[in-house]
Parts: C-alpha cells; structure tokens; sequence
C-alpha cells in the first residue's frame, strides 16, 4: 500500500509586514504551532510554501528578523 502525504499549502505569506496589530511573523509561529498540535504524526505531512516569503526584500531589518 502507497504511503501518501497530507499537503498543507502556505502561499504568500509576506513575512516582516506590520499592520496595526497583525505581524505575519507572530502569525506564522501561531500557524507552525497549531500544525504541531493537530497534525499528527508529523511523518504523514508535507508543507509546501508558495509565493511571497518576504514582504519587503528591500529593507534589511525584514532579513536580520529571525522567523524560524
């Protein structure tokens, strides 16, 4: 029997962009350790990042900014 994976697709997700209240950063670690809790096992998963990493590549706070 084929060991298939679960795919969770994160797309855009603009890291380093304030506003107000939202920093997709703190929301990005929120995301990270809702998968942790209810995807388990880890070893039927696969997380697959699509478009926009960084918000700005521009401005170097966004790359000195530790996300992982």
């Amino acid at each position: 029997m084929a060991n298939h994976k679960k795919i969770i697709h994160l797309t855009d997700l603009h890291l380093g962009y304030e506003d107000d209240d939202l920093n997709c950063a703190q929301t990005l670690r929120r995301v990270e350790e809702w998968i942790g809790t209810n995807c388990t096992p880890r070893s039927d998963y696969v997380i697959v990042i699509t478009g926009d990493l960084i918000d700005n590549a521009n401005i170097k706070t966004q790359w000195d900014q530790k996300f992982f």
